[in-house]
């Protein structure tokens, strides 16, 4: 990846040189900007190097935008791919002021010798005390611009996006690259919640729905994305740890990896054993019993048992029943943990509830639509169930 991107950056350089210009910009004058952070300038976020602007120019503090651009260092992809002592491949630019995101697009090419261009904008950053406000003025900025696709992953971060953005990762030279290969390890990680991109996140604001962005976290001197943060429109509610954004994924009918971990009492010992998923489906069903709404979640599975602590592996027919009846259950308790925090704690409908009640019964949702999330929904009825199958057991060799 890193050699790859280096050869594009060494393709535009070189196109210069034979055609001259590109939609009247010089490509060597073009700061290709790969990753973005938005912050909230403001409370903890004060001591941000090359503040434009005072809190006082802003008629509402929580209008004091600071943005972080990530550009590649040219130079440094013009030799080989070297050992230790390699330039440092990519900068970061920090500006603010208040309320126009434009205006501090303006203000950092003041501070910086080319023109800042974001066709190949690669990763969205957006802070915690920007999402918890509202992100959507400055995001409609970006939404407007034609060089920006709607294609860009975006992720949130529970501390400030300049940090994420600020990682030096060990296996690729530009941290956008690094943070936006991340998502697709979600056949393997179960924790990453499902990918959200620029448009998509522009649909859901303007509908006002509910959804899930996958969450950055900065650990030492790596990024972790695990978890979720759930937003209504265009504001940060709360979060999803870890396990809850993978068992969401199984309620979503989004899962495409991981293992889920259970255990099975056996010789009067509490064994920890793991089961990975090779095919699955959720279906969600909407109920009308009596006049009353609710929801039959109904899972399939089949996988594979890939760990044990057994020392003996010799399972019997009584055995797989034993252990095939464990993950059901626990894939069962834990959905219906996930489902009630979100309905007491949060009050929004992320699993798609509605849309479904909408499909199977319009006249009811039309009904209760603009009513659904206060009045409905917390409330709402919601039985899972799981069925699984057991394909492989994994024989020790």
């Amino acid at each position: 990846m890193p050699g790859k991107l280096g050869y594009v950056i060494f393709l535009l350089l070189v196109s210069s040189l034979v055609s001259g210009c590109w939609d009247n910009w010089e490509i060597e004058e073009r700061g290709l900007v790969l990753g973005l952070g938005l912050d909230l300038a403001s409370g903890e976020a004060r001591d941000f190097p090359g503040l434009e602007g005072s809190i006082s120019q802003a008629e509402d503090e929580s209008r004091f935008y600071a943005l972080t651009f990530q550009l590649p260092i040219p130079a440094a992809f013009g030799g080989g791919n070297g050992g230790g002592g390699e330039q440092e491949a990519f900068w970061n630019l920090t500006s603010s002021f208040p309320g126009s995101a434009e205006e501090i697009r303006g203000l950092a090419a003041t501070r910086s010798s080319r023109k800042l261009y974001f066709e190949h904008l690669q990763v969205m950053v957006i802070g915690q005390e920007l999402a918890r406000q509202g992100f959507y003025p400055v995001l409609d900025r970006f939404l407007r611009d034609r060089e920006a696709r709607r294609q860009v992953q975006v992720y949130i971060t529970e501390g400030l996006a300049r940090d994420v953005l600020a990682v030096k990762p060990k296996d690729e030279r530009i941290n956008a690259t690094y943070l936006s290969a991340m998502v697709q390890n979600a056949d393997v990680a179960c924790r990453i919640a499902p990918a959200m991109d620029l448009g998509l996140i522009s649909r859901k604001i303007h509908e006002n729905g509910a959804y899930v962005i996958p969450k950055v976290t900065v650990a030492g001197d790596d990024a972790k994305l695990a978890g979720g943060g759930v937003c209504k429109g265009d504001r940060l509610v709360g979060w999803l740890g870890e396990e809850e954004t993978a068992i969401y994924r199984w309620i979503i009918d989004r899962v495409e990896g991981g293992s889920i971990i259970f255990s099975v009492e056996e010789q009067g010992m509490n064994l920890v054993d793991a089961y990975r998923p090779v095919t699955s489906s959720t279906r969600i069903r909407p109920q009308l019993h009596n006049g009353q709404l609710q929801v039959l979640v109904k899972i399939k599975s089949e996988g594979d048992l890939v760990e044990r602590q057994e020392t003996v592996d010799v399972l019997t027919a009584e055995s797989l029943e034993q252990i095939r009846a464990a993950v059901e259950a626990e894939i069962e308790k834990q959905a219906r943990l996930l489902i009630e925090k979100v309905q007491r704690e949060f009050q929004l409908d992320i699993f798609g509830f509605g849309e479904e009640i909408n499909r199977r019964y319009p006249k009811v949702w039309h009904e209760i639509k603009d009513r659904w999330e206060e009045e409905f929904f917390p409330f709402l009825p919601v039985e899972v169930q799981v069925k699984l199958d057991l394909r492989r057991i994994g024989v020790k060799r």
